[in-house]
């Protein structure tokens, strides 16, 4: 009995309602075969591709991997996917529309496939995801801005905290590169301080690999940057957002591939210190808010340099301070120093003693609280006014004595100045009006003596602060340092920051003569030039020396001139009286010793070359008796056989030993020549005489001598050397070492291969290259073949035998002319020597050599 068909709660749509779905979808769908072919288009997917109707489409793409897809590796991606699993959910790739405009979309796809699994088709269901992909973007570049400006600002925190720490400029201005680089905000930052001329006086970098270097030795040639030049000129802040384009010429253009960089001013109160540059994003390059941010940056790093001017003007002044302070302790005659607001900064003894108060009753109150309102504003006022515009005034008038009675002073005011000569305040020298006068004249009179002394000496005197090295070598020793020696070679740029913070205060005329500078400025500008043939060694012996509580010692060091020409110099230091516990006033003489190191340079060299002259000629004496003996040794074999019975032998053998005869006659007459033009050599009789020739002539002449030679061998000599090349050498030379090389090369090059000769040029020099095909050698015969101590004579592939002496002389001879001579060669790979001489810029002419 025939069962009921079992009931289902849905219905299957009819074709003609699965045909509406298919027209009216509001995506995308269609099928292809995996050749990619359309076999179906619904109309939202021939308008999302940008065809007028689905025939239209199916007409036009014939390859869906080339004509659809943006890239057509996504397709094949697809079919494996689909291959895989059978179906695909959310496929994300690109497409391309007929104009070519690439869009986003989502693919949802399955594989129709026969009763035997073969797959017939794919369906697909295609949606636009363009615009959610932008939102993606739009929202991960606001992720990326934000993080990136999170990660300046962390940058800028970081700077300002070091401000408010660190006192030196130096390394407030690294410190502060190394950290706009360290919290990833900026990829580089470097700041070029700048003198009163916007010269370079100091750059300092992070994040630039080997750039600096370059950028140094582009601005000390003072080749002008785009960047520094524009933000120079202009307060806003400059962006360069295409640094290839707009700074070509910068070295560090480079470091900027793919960036945008920002210049700004670091100026204060009109004061322009240098710039600060940075790279950044190149899609942060006109962001307002990160312009605004590097504007601050650059102000507070300027209001910083401000600062630590002023710092170091108040120590400068203090410094002063103290100096008159010991100056003035050791006058007898009351003196005083006054600042601009009328108060007591420093008073000696005598002028306590003159108004019967402590030292705390005096400095830090006023003049006025002293002298009473009267005197103050009706005698004293007025003139020391006048004196801090920069007067010195003189007058004598009755004061009133705490013993209540009057005194009749002489009184002087001096303009305090400091370094920049700007009026800090008044010393007052109260007197009577004839031992005070001649306590002002002995005091002027030593200074004038003191410093003509110190200017006209004929010995370069410098004036150097080591203050700080000193307190930095006592902190040292106090963590318990107590090897200084072996600490510093573990740390050397420990001695490199010592040597940082010695202070050259002033030096004297003689100075200026021996390192060539036309005035003090100028020396102070490149001082650092003058001590950088110093070694660490050298400095570091000098820290150790002070460590140990050294007042004085004496160095030999080597220094440079302005100009660059190296100096040797003796050098007595000394730690000037009064200044031994701190070390702020080092008098230092040096005396140019470079003539007599020179002497004894040259004395030393001339020994070592007479030493090594006699080695040589011994050894050669030696070696040439070796090699004398064997061919001597066979004439006298031959001869004797020959004497005893010259009738037993037949013509044939009679011509061989003739053969053997000359054979041997030839090697002692070329080892005969090689020895004459070595000791020719050796006693500057042979002439050198360099002068513009033409190298392919001697090459020519050098191939048609060694031709015969190498014919016999059947080998095929190549000259490869470039037409109209020319040397400025001596051609004798030349022509002698170019021989040398082709019989050797023949020598060591088996029958039937090849011996080349070519030529280049490298930079001021031409190379000259001998190759051959021939047996070659290892490293260790190579590095001896042009050394007398180690010549030894090697046969050739067919027994030829040599003197030893070419090659030596050929290197006597490259060396003549500035030159070098060097072989590279394996075993059984042949042999390439080559040579350089001196070029000759001036074409081939008409002349040949023969």
């Amino acid at each position: 009995m025939p069962q009921k068909p079992a009931s289902k709660d849905f219905s299957v749509p009819s074709p003609e309602e699965c045909q509406d779905l298919f027209t009216n979808a509001p995506i995308g769908i269609f099928t292809s075969t995996p050749e990619g072919r359309l076999l179906s288009v619904n109309p939202a997917l021939a308008k999302m591709f940008g065809y007028e109707t689905p025939p239209k489409m199916l007409e036009s793409v014939t390859d869906i991997a080339s004509q659809l897809y943006a890239d057509p590796a996504d397709r094949e991606e697809f079919k494996r996917l689909l291959s895989e699993k059978g179906e695909l959910v959310n496929y994300e790739c690109r497409f391309k529309r007929k104009d070519g405009t690439e869009f986003w979309v989502s693919l949802n796809a399955h594989a129709v496939r026969d009763k035997d699994g073969n797959v017939v088709n794919y369906q697909s269901f295609v949606a636009d995801i363009s615009e959610r992909k932008r939102s993606e973007e739009t929202l991960r570049a606001s992720e990326e801005r934000t993080r990136h400006l999170n990660a300046v600002l962390q940058a800028i925190r970081n700077v300002n905290q070091l401000i408010t720490q660190e006192n030196d400029r130096d390394a407030l201005l690294q410190k502060s590169c190394e950290n706009l680089v360290q919290t990833r905000g900026y990829y580089s930052a470097w700041i070029a301080l700048l003198d009163e001329n916007r010269s370079l006086k100091g750059l300092y970098h992070a994040g630039l690999g080997d750039g600096p270097g370059q950028l140094r030795a582009h601005l000390a040639n003072e080749q002008p940057l785009y960047c520094m030049d524009a933000a120079v000129q202009d307060q806003a802040v400059l962006v360069v957002d295409d640094p290839f384009e707009q700074c070509s010429a910068c070295p560090l253009s480079i470091s900027y591939q793919f960036r945008a960089g920002m210049c700004g001013r670091l100026e204060y109160q009109e004061r322009l210190f240098g710039v600060l540059c940075v790279s950044t994003p190149g899609y942060m390059a006109y962001d307002q808010q990160e312009l605004d941010i590097f504007q601050q940056l650059a102000g507070d790093i300027a209001f910083a340099l401000h600062n630590l001017d002023m710092e170091r003007e108040r120590e400068r002044h203090l410094e002063t301070l103290h100096m008159y302070e010991v100056i003035i302790s050791t006058v007898k005659d009351p003196m005083s120093i006054v600042d601009r607001n009328y108060v007591y900064q420093v008073v000696n003894q005598a002028y306590l003693d003159t108004f019967a108060r402590s030292r705390e009753e005096i400095v830090g109150h006023t003049v006025e609280d002293l002298l009473g309102s009267e005197a103050f504003y009706n005698i004293v006022k007025p003139r020391m006014d006048r004196c801090f515009q920069g007067e010195e005034v003189h007058y004598e008038a009755w004061f009133d004595t705490p013993r209540g009675d009057k005194a009749f002073r002489s009184v002087r005011f001096f303009p305090y100045l400091d370094a920049e000569g700007e009026v800090q305040g008044v010393i007052v020298n109260a007197r009577d009006n004839t031992e005070p006068k001649r306590l002002e004249e002995a005091l002027r009179r030593s200074k004038e003596y003191y410093r003509t002394l110190f200017e006209n000496s004929p010995i370069s005197l410098w004036e150097e602060d080591f203050s700080e090295v000193k307190d930095r070598l006592d902190a040292l020793k106090s963590q318990g340092i107590q090897d200084l020696r072996a600490y510093f070679n573990e740390y050397p740029q420990e001695v490199q920051k010592l040597a940082e913070m010695v202070k050259v205060l002033n030096f004297n005329q003689a100075t200026l003569k021996l390192y060539r500078a036309s005035s003090k400025e100028e020396l102070f500008a490149g001082i650092t030039r003058v001590f950088a043939e110093e070694s660490p060694e050298d400095f570091m012996n000098g820290l150790l020396l002070i460590a140990q509580g050294t007042k004085e010692f004496f160095l030999e060091r080597k220094h440079l001139t302005l100009d660059g020409e190296p100096l040797d110099v003796e050098l007595y230091w000394s730690v000037a009286p009064g200044h031994e516990e701190s070390y702020s006033c080092v008098l230092v003489s040096i005396v140019d010793v470079t003539r007599r190191k020179q002497a004894e340079e040259e004395i030393r060299s001339k020994n070592q070359q007479l030493q090594k002259s006699n080695a040589d000629k011994d050894r050669l004496f030696s070696y040439v008796a070796h090699d004398l003996k064997s061919p001597i040794s066979g004439f006298v074999n031959l001869t004797q056989v020959l004497s005893s019975d010259i009738k037993a032998f037949s013509l044939q053998e009679l011509e061989h030993l003739a053969g053997e005869m000359h054979k041997s006659s030839e090697n002692l007459y070329a080892l005969l020549e090689d020895l004459l033009q070595w000791a020719k050599m050796k006693q500057g009789i042979l002439a050198y005489t360099p002068e513009s020739v033409c190298l392919n002539d001697i090459v020519t002449a050098g191939i048609s001598v060694a031709r015969n030679v190498a014919d016999k061998k059947e080998i095929d000599l190549w000259d490869n050397v470039p037409r109209g090349m020319n040397l400025f050498a001596d051609q004798q030379m030349v022509y002698s070492i170019i021989r040398n090389l082709l019989f050797n090369a023949i020598k060591f090059t088996h029958r039937g291969e090849n011996v080349s000769i070519h030529a280049h040029q490298e930079g001021s020099m031409v190379r000259v290259m001998v190759h051959d095909d021939g047996m070659g050698m290892d490293q260790e015969t190579a590095a001896g073949l042009f050394a007398i101590d180690q010549k030894r004579s090697v046969k050739g592939t067919e027994g030829e035998k040599g003197t030893g002496l070419g090659l030596v002389l050929c290197k006597e001879f490259v060396e003549k002319h500035g030159g070098r001579i060097w072989v590279e060669s394996e075993p059984g790979k042949g042999t390439t020597v080559s040579f350089t001489v001196p070029y000759d810029q001036n074409s081939c002419g008409n002349s040949s050599y023969s």
